[in-house]
Protein backbone atom coordinates (compact mmCIF):
# COMPACT_ATOMS: atom_id res chain seq x y z
CA UNK A 1 0.00 0.00 0.00
CA UNK A 2 1.42 3.29 -1.03
CA UNK A 3 0.01 6.83 0.70
CA UNK A 4 -1.02 9.25 -2.26
CA UNK A 5 -1.15 13.13 -2.76
CA UNK A 6 -2.75 15.34 -5.05
CA UNK A 7 -1.15 18.44 -6.49
CA UNK A 8 -2.27 21.64 -8.31
CA UNK A 9 -0.56 23.00 -11.29
CA UNK A 10 -1.27 25.37 -13.94
CA UNK A 11 -3.97 28.26 -15.11
CA UNK A 12 -5.69 28.70 -17.98
CA UNK A 13 -6.84 32.32 -19.64
CA UNK A 14 -10.40 33.54 -20.63
CA UNK A 15 -11.07 36.90 -21.88
CA UNK A 16 -13.88 39.16 -22.76
CA UNK A 17 -13.67 41.96 -25.15
CA UNK A 18 -17.23 44.20 -25.10
CA UNK A 19 -17.60 46.28 -28.25
CA UNK A 20 -17.35 50.19 -27.82
CA UNK A 21 -16.08 51.97 -24.95
CA UNK A 22 -16.54 50.34 -21.52
CA UNK A 23 -14.28 47.94 -19.74
CA UNK A 24 -11.91 45.02 -20.70
CA UNK A 25 -11.47 42.05 -17.85
CA UNK A 26 -9.04 39.93 -18.05
CA UNK A 27 -8.83 36.91 -15.79
CA UNK A 28 -6.39 34.14 -15.24
CA UNK A 29 -8.23 31.13 -12.73
CA UNK A 30 -6.53 28.11 -11.47
CA UNK A 31 -7.23 25.21 -13.01
CA UNK A 32 -6.60 21.08 -11.19
CA UNK A 33 -4.34 18.39 -12.62
CA UNK A 34 -4.03 15.41 -10.51
CA UNK A 35 -0.74 13.90 -9.78
CA UNK A 36 0.64 11.20 -7.61
CA UNK A 37 3.83 10.06 -5.51
CA UNK A 38 5.09 9.40 -2.04
CA UNK A 39 3.64 11.50 0.91
CA UNK A 40 6.34 13.51 1.97
CA UNK A 41 7.37 16.64 1.43
CA UNK A 42 4.09 17.30 -0.50
CA UNK A 43 4.82 20.98 -2.92
CA UNK A 44 1.40 22.40 -4.76
CA UNK A 45 2.24 24.97 -7.36
CA UNK A 46 0.75 28.48 -6.45
CA UNK A 47 -2.09 29.86 -8.67
CA UNK A 48 -2.92 33.42 -9.36
CA UNK A 49 -6.14 35.52 -9.80
CA UNK A 50 -6.26 38.64 -12.10
CA UNK A 51 -8.18 41.83 -13.12
CA UNK A 52 -7.11 44.56 -15.85
CA UNK A 53 -9.68 47.56 -15.53
CA UNK A 54 -9.18 50.34 -18.06
CA UNK A 55 -11.62 53.09 -18.23
CA UNK A 56 -11.76 55.65 -21.88
CA UNK A 57 -10.40 59.43 -21.67
CA UNK A 58 -11.68 61.76 -23.93
CA UNK A 59 -7.80 63.38 -23.90
CA UNK A 60 -6.83 59.92 -24.97
CA UNK A 61 -5.59 59.87 -28.34
CA UNK A 62 -5.58 55.73 -29.08
CA UNK A 63 -6.58 53.41 -25.66
CA UNK A 64 -4.55 51.26 -24.40
CA UNK A 65 -3.62 47.51 -25.72
CA UNK A 66 -4.73 44.59 -22.64
CA UNK A 67 -1.09 43.85 -21.37
CA UNK A 68 -0.18 40.05 -21.22
CA UNK A 69 -0.74 38.01 -18.26
CA UNK A 70 2.31 38.02 -15.58
CA UNK A 71 4.45 34.94 -16.29
CA UNK A 72 3.28 31.82 -13.66
CA UNK A 73 4.94 31.90 -9.85
CA UNK A 74 6.89 29.51 -8.65
CA UNK A 75 5.74 29.74 -5.30
CA UNK A 76 4.81 26.11 -3.52
CA UNK A 77 4.37 24.65 -0.68
CA UNK A 78 6.02 21.90 1.19
CA UNK A 79 3.91 20.20 4.22
CA UNK A 80 4.71 17.67 6.87
CA UNK A 81 1.88 16.00 9.31
CA UNK A 82 3.02 14.95 12.12
CA UNK A 83 1.16 12.77 15.57
CA UNK A 84 2.76 14.78 18.42
CA UNK A 85 1.82 11.83 20.68
CA UNK A 86 2.45 8.79 18.33
CA UNK A 87 6.34 9.80 16.88
CA UNK A 88 6.96 6.35 15.04
CA UNK A 89 6.15 7.22 11.45
CA UNK A 90 7.49 6.47 7.85
CA UNK A 91 6.12 5.35 5.35
CA UNK A 92 3.18 4.84 7.71
CA UNK A 93 2.21 6.04 11.16
CA UNK A 94 2.31 3.24 13.83
CA UNK A 95 -0.45 4.37 16.47
CA UNK A 96 1.35 3.18 19.79
CA UNK A 97 -1.55 4.33 22.09
CA UNK A 98 -5.37 4.92 21.97
CA UNK A 99 -5.78 6.56 25.86
CA UNK A 100 -5.91 9.56 24.18
CA UNK A 101 -7.16 11.23 21.18
CA UNK A 102 -4.21 11.42 18.73
CA UNK A 103 -2.76 14.83 18.01
CA UNK A 104 -1.91 16.19 14.41
CA UNK A 105 0.00 19.33 13.63
CA UNK A 106 0.59 20.44 10.18
CA UNK A 107 3.43 22.33 9.48
CA UNK A 108 3.49 24.40 5.70
CA UNK A 109 6.21 25.85 4.82
CA UNK A 110 5.83 27.91 1.55
CA UNK A 111 8.67 28.22 -0.74
CA UNK A 112 9.13 30.69 -3.29
CA UNK A 113 9.49 34.79 -3.49
CA UNK A 114 6.50 36.91 -2.74
CA UNK A 115 5.77 40.05 -4.94
CA UNK A 116 6.61 42.93 -3.50
CA UNK A 117 3.47 44.53 -1.51
CA UNK A 118 1.72 41.84 -0.71
CA UNK A 119 0.45 40.48 2.37
CA UNK A 120 -1.01 36.80 3.78
CA UNK A 121 -4.83 36.57 4.34
CA UNK A 122 -5.76 33.80 6.87
CA UNK A 123 -4.74 30.10 5.69
CA UNK A 124 -7.38 27.74 4.90
CA UNK A 125 -7.26 24.16 6.45
CA UNK A 126 -9.71 21.33 6.22
CA UNK A 127 -9.50 17.82 7.81
CA UNK A 128 -11.23 14.57 7.27
CA UNK A 129 -10.58 11.04 8.71
CA UNK A 130 -11.42 7.50 7.32
CA UNK A 131 -12.96 6.44 10.06
CA UNK A 132 -13.95 8.30 14.28
CA UNK A 133 -14.72 11.87 14.30
CA UNK A 134 -11.76 14.94 13.53
CA UNK A 135 -11.95 17.86 16.00
CA UNK A 136 -9.95 20.17 14.26
CA UNK A 137 -8.83 23.92 14.49
CA UNK A 138 -6.72 25.76 11.94
CA UNK A 139 -3.49 23.36 11.85
CA UNK A 140 -4.09 21.43 14.71
CA UNK A 141 -6.24 18.65 14.58
CA UNK A 142 -7.39 15.14 17.32
CA UNK A 143 -8.62 12.22 16.17
CA UNK A 144 -11.49 10.43 18.17
CA UNK A 145 -12.30 6.65 18.28
CA UNK A 146 -10.30 5.62 14.95
CA UNK A 147 -11.05 2.14 14.23
CA UNK A 148 -8.79 -0.93 14.20
CA UNK A 149 -6.59 -1.25 10.75
CA UNK A 150 -5.18 0.98 8.47
CA UNK A 151 -7.08 4.31 7.99
CA UNK A 152 -6.43 7.47 6.60
CA UNK A 153 -6.50 11.54 7.76
CA UNK A 154 -5.98 14.23 5.36
CA UNK A 155 -6.09 17.95 5.49
CA UNK A 156 -6.14 20.29 2.75
CA UNK A 157 -6.54 23.44 2.17
CA UNK A 158 -4.77 26.45 0.64
CA UNK A 159 -2.34 29.90 1.97
CA UNK A 160 -4.04 33.51 0.25
CA UNK A 161 -2.11 36.35 -0.25
CA UNK A 162 -3.51 39.62 -0.76
CA UNK A 163 -2.21 41.90 -3.55
CA UNK A 164 -1.24 45.59 -2.96
CA UNK A 165 -3.73 48.20 -3.90
CA UNK A 166 -3.86 49.89 -6.86
CA UNK A 167 -2.96 53.35 -7.80
CA UNK A 168 -3.46 55.61 -10.17
CA UNK A 169 -6.38 55.89 -12.61
CA UNK A 170 -4.52 53.77 -15.03
CA UNK A 171 -3.24 51.23 -12.62
CA UNK A 172 -3.88 47.17 -12.97
CA UNK A 173 -5.18 45.61 -10.39
CA UNK A 174 -2.40 42.59 -9.13
CA UNK A 175 -3.75 39.16 -8.46
CA UNK A 176 -4.41 37.33 -5.79
CA UNK A 177 -1.74 34.63 -5.08
CA UNK A 178 -2.88 31.19 -3.84
CA UNK A 179 -1.03 28.21 -2.92
CA UNK A 180 -3.08 25.11 -2.02
CA UNK A 181 -1.23 22.12 -0.41
CA UNK A 182 -2.94 18.41 0.74
CA UNK A 183 -1.09 15.76 2.69
CA UNK A 184 -2.45 12.13 3.26
CA UNK A 185 -0.93 9.84 6.05
CA UNK A 186 -1.77 6.21 6.74
CA UNK A 187 -2.36 5.02 10.21
CA UNK A 188 -2.17 1.92 11.50
CA UNK A 189 -4.78 1.67 14.62
CA UNK A 190 -3.70 -1.61 16.69
CA UNK A 191 -6.37 -3.86 18.02
CA UNK A 192 -7.00 -3.67 21.67
CA UNK A 193 -6.04 -6.81 23.54
CA UNK A 194 -9.69 -7.16 25.03
CA UNK A 195 -10.76 -8.45 21.04
CA UNK A 196 -9.04 -11.74 22.39
CA UNK A 197 -11.85 -14.59 22.15
CA UNK A 198 -10.94 -17.97 22.95
CA UNK A 199 -7.34 -17.09 22.82
CA UNK A 200 -8.21 -15.44 18.99
CA UNK A 201 -7.92 -12.16 17.08
CA UNK A 202 -10.44 -12.17 14.13
CA UNK A 203 -9.29 -15.85 13.60
CA UNK A 204 -6.08 -15.87 14.05
CA UNK A 205 -4.18 -17.62 17.41
CA UNK A 206 -2.58 -15.27 19.66
CA UNK A 207 -2.80 -18.33 22.79
CA UNK A 208 -2.62 -17.80 26.65
CA UNK A 209 -1.00 -15.06 28.72
CA UNK A 210 0.59 -16.27 32.16
CA UNK A 211 -1.19 -14.36 34.90
CA UNK A 212 1.53 -12.47 36.65
CA UNK A 213 -0.71 -11.44 39.09
CA UNK A 214 -2.52 -15.19 40.04
CA UNK A 215 -0.39 -16.67 43.29
CA UNK A 216 -0.88 -20.05 41.90
CA UNK A 217 0.80 -18.84 38.30
CA UNK A 218 3.71 -17.68 40.58
CA UNK A 219 3.78 -21.18 42.60
CA UNK A 220 4.47 -22.89 39.53
CA UNK A 221 7.60 -21.26 38.85
CA UNK A 222 10.47 -23.70 40.44
CA UNK A 223 13.02 -21.44 39.07
CA UNK A 224 13.70 -18.66 42.65
CA UNK A 225 15.17 -15.97 40.67
CA UNK A 226 12.54 -15.91 37.96
CA UNK A 227 9.74 -15.89 40.55
CA UNK A 228 11.31 -12.93 42.57
CA UNK A 229 11.25 -10.94 39.19
CA UNK A 230 7.67 -11.48 38.45
CA UNK A 231 6.83 -10.81 42.10
CA UNK A 232 8.39 -7.59 41.46
CA UNK A 233 8.30 -6.50 38.04
CA UNK A 234 4.70 -7.77 37.47
CA UNK A 235 3.99 -5.51 34.50
CA UNK A 236 6.63 -6.66 31.94
CA UNK A 237 4.42 -9.70 32.34
CA UNK A 238 1.16 -8.48 31.89
CA UNK A 239 -0.14 -9.31 28.66
CA UNK A 240 0.31 -6.60 25.49
CA UNK A 241 -2.78 -4.26 25.43
CA UNK A 242 -2.16 -3.71 21.61
CA UNK A 243 -1.95 -5.69 18.09
CA UNK A 244 -1.20 -5.08 14.92
CA UNK A 245 -2.85 -6.61 11.56
CA UNK A 246 0.24 -7.90 9.57
CA UNK A 247 -0.99 -8.54 5.80
CA UNK A 248 1.35 -8.69 2.44
CA UNK A 249 0.45 -5.81 2.17
CA UNK A 250 1.36 -4.32 5.15
CA UNK A 251 4.43 -6.30 5.09
CA UNK A 252 6.97 -4.53 3.85
CA UNK A 253 5.89 -0.89 4.81
CA UNK A 254 8.30 1.17 7.08
CA UNK A 255 7.31 1.95 10.33
CA UNK A 256 10.19 3.35 12.56
CA UNK A 257 13.35 4.52 10.06
CA UNK A 258 14.26 1.40 7.94
CA UNK A 259 12.12 -1.27 10.01
CA UNK A 260 9.43 -2.81 8.53
CA UNK A 261 6.26 -4.18 10.17
CA UNK A 262 6.97 -7.33 8.89
CA UNK A 263 10.24 -7.58 10.46
CA UNK A 264 8.38 -7.75 13.98
CA UNK A 265 6.74 -11.21 12.55
CA UNK A 266 7.55 -14.48 11.31
CA UNK A 267 9.02 -14.66 7.89
CA UNK A 268 6.34 -16.00 5.13
CA UNK A 269 9.92 -17.88 3.05
CA UNK A 270 10.64 -20.01 5.89
CA UNK A 271 7.18 -20.44 7.41
CA UNK A 272 3.49 -21.19 5.82
CA UNK A 273 1.42 -18.67 7.21
CA UNK A 274 -1.52 -17.62 6.52
CA UNK A 275 -2.76 -13.66 6.52
CA UNK A 276 -4.21 -11.15 8.62
CA UNK A 277 -1.93 -12.01 11.03
CA UNK A 278 -1.71 -9.91 14.55
CA UNK A 279 0.99 -8.75 16.37
CA UNK A 280 2.61 -6.87 19.13
CA UNK A 281 5.34 -4.25 19.32
CA UNK A 282 6.76 -2.51 22.47
CA UNK A 283 7.67 1.28 21.28
CA UNK A 284 10.80 0.71 23.59
CA UNK A 285 12.52 -1.86 21.30
CA UNK A 286 11.92 0.48 18.53
CA UNK A 287 13.41 3.05 20.30
CA UNK A 288 16.22 0.74 21.86
CA UNK A 289 17.22 0.00 17.95
CA UNK A 290 17.35 3.54 17.32
CA UNK A 291 19.93 4.12 19.90
CA UNK A 292 21.88 0.77 19.05
CA UNK A 293 22.18 2.29 15.57
CA UNK A 294 23.45 5.28 16.76
CA UNK A 295 26.78 3.55 18.85
CA UNK A 296 27.62 0.90 16.43
CA UNK A 297 27.72 3.52 13.32
CA UNK A 298 29.78 5.98 15.93
CA UNK A 299 32.68 3.13 16.05
CA UNK A 300 32.80 3.26 12.00
CA UNK A 301 30.62 0.21 11.26
CA UNK A 302 28.85 0.15 8.11
CA UNK A 303 24.76 -0.12 9.34
CA UNK A 304 21.86 0.42 6.66
CA UNK A 305 19.81 -1.35 9.82
CA UNK A 306 19.91 -4.37 12.32
CA UNK A 307 18.25 -7.60 10.30
CA UNK A 308 15.66 -9.22 13.17
CA UNK A 309 15.55 -12.97 12.72
CA UNK A 310 12.26 -12.54 15.55
CA UNK A 311 10.50 -9.87 16.63
CA UNK A 312 7.21 -11.06 18.25
CA UNK A 313 6.35 -15.17 18.89
CA UNK A 314 3.07 -15.34 20.23
CA UNK A 315 2.46 -17.71 23.44
CA UNK A 316 0.75 -20.33 21.12
CA UNK A 317 4.07 -20.13 18.77
CA UNK A 318 6.36 -20.01 21.56
CA UNK A 319 5.52 -22.27 23.68
CA UNK A 320 4.19 -24.73 21.42
CA UNK A 321 7.64 -24.69 19.59
CA UNK A 322 9.40 -24.86 23.01
CA UNK A 323 7.15 -27.95 23.69
CA UNK A 324 8.17 -29.24 20.20
CA UNK A 325 11.91 -28.72 20.28
CA UNK A 326 12.61 -30.20 23.56
CA UNK A 327 16.22 -30.03 24.57
CA UNK A 328 17.70 -28.26 21.81
CA UNK A 329 15.23 -25.14 22.73
CA UNK A 330 16.44 -21.95 23.02
CA UNK A 331 13.19 -20.29 24.24
CA UNK A 332 12.09 -19.46 27.30
CA UNK A 333 8.60 -20.40 28.26
CA UNK A 334 8.37 -16.55 29.87
CA UNK A 335 10.26 -14.82 26.48
CA UNK A 336 10.08 -10.73 26.34
CA UNK A 337 9.26 -12.13 22.61
CA UNK A 338 5.71 -13.07 23.57
CA UNK A 339 4.99 -8.97 25.07
CA UNK A 340 6.65 -7.95 22.19
CA UNK A 341 9.33 -6.32 23.57
CA UNK A 342 12.65 -8.16 22.80
CA UNK A 343 14.18 -8.74 19.17
CA UNK A 344 16.74 -11.28 17.75
CA UNK A 345 19.32 -9.66 15.39
CA UNK A 346 22.25 -9.86 13.50
CA UNK A 347 24.02 -7.26 11.75
CA UNK A 348 24.23 -8.59 7.77
CA UNK A 349 25.13 -6.26 5.35
CA UNK A 350 25.43 -8.77 2.65
CA UNK A 351 21.84 -10.04 3.68
CA UNK A 352 23.23 -13.83 3.82
CA UNK A 353 21.35 -14.11 6.86
CA UNK A 354 24.97 -14.55 8.52
CA UNK A 355 26.14 -12.26 10.77
CA UNK A 356 29.05 -10.12 9.40
CA UNK A 357 32.75 -10.60 9.88
CA UNK A 358 32.62 -7.87 12.82
CA UNK A 359 36.09 -8.10 14.03
CA UNK A 360 37.94 -8.30 10.99
CA UNK A 361 39.83 -11.14 11.38
CA UNK A 362 38.68 -12.99 8.23
CA UNK A 363 36.45 -15.48 10.08
CA UNK A 364 32.30 -15.30 11.04
CA UNK A 365 31.98 -16.56 14.47
CA UNK A 366 30.68 -16.61 17.64
CA UNK A 367 33.05 -13.38 18.14
CA UNK A 368 31.12 -11.36 16.00
CA UNK A 369 28.34 -12.06 18.16
CA UNK A 370 30.64 -11.16 21.36
CA UNK A 371 31.25 -7.84 19.36
CA UNK A 372 27.73 -6.88 18.61
CA UNK A 373 27.44 -7.79 22.47
CA UNK A 374 29.55 -4.90 23.63
CA UNK A 375 27.07 -2.43 21.95
CA UNK A 376 24.22 -3.73 23.86
CA UNK A 377 26.13 -3.99 26.95
CA UNK A 378 27.42 -0.31 26.61
CA UNK A 379 23.79 1.10 25.90
CA UNK A 380 22.29 -0.72 28.97
CA UNK A 381 24.57 0.86 30.99
CA UNK A 382 23.79 4.24 30.06
CA UNK A 383 20.40 3.48 30.18
CA UNK A 384 21.20 2.15 33.84
CA UNK A 385 22.58 5.32 34.40
CA UNK A 386 19.56 7.32 33.31
CA UNK A 387 17.04 5.31 35.12
CA UNK A 388 15.38 4.22 31.65
CA UNK A 389 12.90 1.53 31.39
CA UNK A 390 14.37 0.82 27.87
CA UNK A 391 16.94 -1.14 30.46
CA UNK A 392 16.83 -4.94 29.82
CA UNK A 393 17.80 -8.11 29.31
CA UNK A 394 20.54 -9.53 26.41
CA UNK A 395 22.36 -12.97 25.59
CA UNK A 396 24.46 -13.74 22.74
CA UNK A 397 24.50 -17.14 20.76
CA UNK A 398 26.24 -19.95 19.14
CA UNK A 399 23.19 -20.71 16.97
CA UNK A 400 19.18 -20.10 16.72
CA UNK A 401 16.75 -22.93 17.15
CA UNK A 402 14.66 -21.35 14.08
CA UNK A 403 14.60 -24.73 12.92
CA UNK A 404 12.88 -23.58 9.40
CA UNK A 405 15.59 -21.49 8.79
CA UNK A 406 18.67 -23.78 10.16
CA UNK A 407 17.76 -26.65 6.96
CA UNK A 408 18.98 -23.59 5.45
CA UNK A 409 21.48 -21.61 7.21
CA UNK A 410 22.70 -21.33 10.57
CA UNK A 411 23.87 -17.72 12.36
CA UNK A 412 25.63 -16.25 15.63
CA UNK A 413 23.29 -13.62 17.08
CA UNK A 414 22.41 -11.24 19.76
CA UNK A 415 19.06 -10.68 21.42
CA UNK A 416 17.96 -7.71 23.63
CA UNK A 417 14.98 -6.51 25.33
CA UNK A 418 13.64 -4.00 26.99
CA UNK A 419 12.09 -6.08 30.05
CA UNK A 420 12.83 -2.50 32.73
CA UNK A 421 14.16 -3.66 35.34
CA UNK A 422 17.84 -5.67 36.35
CA UNK A 423 18.44 -8.00 38.58
CA UNK A 424 17.37 -8.19 42.56
CA UNK A 425 21.47 -6.89 43.00
CA UNK A 426 21.20 -3.92 40.32
CA UNK A 427 23.64 -5.83 37.60
CA UNK A 428 22.40 -5.80 33.90
CA UNK A 429 20.48 -9.45 33.21
CA UNK A 430 22.85 -11.45 30.65
CA UNK A 431 23.74 -15.07 29.36
CA UNK A 432 25.15 -17.12 26.98
CA UNK A 433 23.01 -19.37 24.94
CA UNK A 434 23.49 -23.08 25.32
CA UNK A 435 25.26 -24.86 22.18
CA UNK A 436 22.42 -27.54 21.67
CA UNK A 437 23.36 -28.87 18.23
CA UNK A 438 27.45 -29.11 18.80
CA UNK A 439 27.64 -26.29 16.24
CA UNK A 440 31.34 -25.73 17.34
CA UNK A 441 32.39 -28.98 16.27
CA UNK A 442 31.10 -28.70 12.70
CA UNK A 443 33.10 -27.84 9.92
CA UNK A 444 31.86 -24.64 7.72
CA UNK A 445 28.88 -24.64 10.64
CA UNK A 446 27.61 -21.14 9.12
CA UNK A 447 28.21 -21.71 5.61
CA UNK A 448 24.77 -22.02 3.55
CA UNK A 449 23.52 -25.38 2.92
CA UNK A 450 20.68 -24.48 0.01
CA UNK A 451 19.76 -22.07 -1.81
CA UNK A 452 16.76 -19.18 0.15
CA UNK A 453 13.46 -19.65 -0.43
CA UNK A 454 11.86 -16.67 -2.34
CA UNK A 455 9.34 -14.87 -1.00
CA UNK A 456 5.59 -15.85 -1.60
CA UNK A 457 4.32 -12.38 -2.86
Amino acid sequence: MQVKQSRITGYDMSFWYPIGIGTIFFVVTGCSQYTEGPVSPVSSTATVTETANWSNDSTQTERPIAQSPPAPLTMSAQVNLTCGNNPYQRDILLVTCLDQPLRFVCEVQVLGELPEGYIPAPAEYHWAVSSGEIQAQDREAEWHQASPGMQTIQVTGKFRYLPPQARGFFSRAQPEIQVPFQQTLACLIPYPANLIKDKKVNGFTIGLYPDPDNPSFIKRIKDNATRERIKNNPEAYRPPRWFYPVTPETYRLRIFKEYTLGDFDLDPRFLKLTYPRYIAIHPGILEKLGRLEELVRADGNPLSKFKIFYGFRSPAYNLGSRAEDGGKTLKSDLSMHMYGRAVDFLIDEDDDLVMDDLDGNGVIDFHDAIKLMHYVNELDQTLQEENSALVGGAGWYYHHDFWERGEYVQSPYVHMDVRGFTSAGGSLIRWIGEDTINILKKKNPYQRRAPIPDWPW
